[in-house]
């Protein structure tokens, strides 16, 4: 029925890898300069190497496609969150559109409430950017369950989500 896959500039999160890199190799080069305590600065070096591992493996080399696609024998479409990581592309998330109870934006206001609402329940980031433009946080209730989810979207997007729900 529709899809979505955000074609984000990810500048933070290349630039903190980046940088990173660049301080995890002067502190190893610095390391084997004759000075006191070497290893700290080693210790340092692999921290740095770790960061821009963990970030580059999280937001530059993943990438989320969100789709409504109609289900087979339910009672409303399912929204699909597909994960591309390389050549890999793998369904990660399926939400009958009857069950999203609310898509609301996050923006820099209130991204700090949001953010305590989420506590203590279940918040699934599905973003490859830290903190997008067009990020909603959808609220979802599964029977008994109710979970978060991070999403970025289009304004076509959000109105489908939102105007099933009203139907």
């Amino acid at each position: 029925m529709y899809e979505y896959a955000p074609k984000l500039k990810k500048t933070r999160e290349k630039t903190s890898v980046g940088l990173s890199i660049m301080l995890g190799a002067l502190s190893f080069g610095c390391s084997r300069l004759s000075i006191p305590l070497p290893w700290i600065y080693q210790l340092i070096a692999v921290a740095c190497f770790g960061f821009s591992i963990l970030v580059g493996g999280r937001y530059l080399l993943r990438d989320y496609i969100y789709r409504v696609v109609p289900n087979h024998g339910g009672v409303s479409p399912d929204l699909t969150v597909t994960e591309c990581y390389g050549r890999r592309r793998t369904v990660v998330c399926r939400i009958a559109l009857h069950e999203i109870a609310a898509c609301q934006a996050v923006t820099a206001e209130n991204r700090k409430s949001l953010a305590k609402a989420c506590r203590g329940e279940a918040c699934y980031p599905y973003v490859s950017e830290r903190y997008p433009e067009n990020e909603y946080l959808l609220t979802v209730e599964d029977g008994e369950k109710r979970y978060f989810v991070r999403i970025c979207a289009d304004q076509a997007l959000v109105d489908l989500l939102t105007n099933y729900k009203e139907q």
